[in-house]
């Protein structure tokens, strides 16, 4: 299956009325293409739609996408962690090591 056809089945199951459906599918359509310039996800879910990249890409993106997640959650929760015990603000953006880090990550 490609991606838009996902998504219009996703809908479907999701709001069920073909009215509602195609309302929404329009929607959907207008604002990915009003704000793909302003946000970086939003242009790569429209090149999704446009089938601008297959599944295999999408396998792709999804799988590096769940490990950068967890490796800055984690590296997140440990700086939380550390600020916490020495009751400082929590820090919200990962250091330049977490990023080597993760470069060097085996999975990758």
């Amino acid at each position: 299956r490609n991606f838009p056809v996902f998504v219009m089945d996703y809908l479907s199951k999701r709001y069920g009325l073909r009215r509602i459906v195609d309302q929404v599918s329009w929607d959907l359509v207008f604002n990915v293409h009003e704000h793909r310039r302003s946000k970086l996800q939003i242009e790569v879910f429209a090149r999704f739609l446009e089938e601008y990249y297959d599944r295999y890409d999408l396998v792709f993106f999804l799988r590096t996408k769940a490990i950068v997640d967890d490796t800055v959650h984690r590296s997140v929760q440990a700086q939380w962690a550390r600020d916490f015990a020495n009751a400082k603000k929590p820090a919200t953006v990962a250091s330049k090591s977490d990023v080597q880090v993760f470069l060097k990550w085996p999975q990758v």
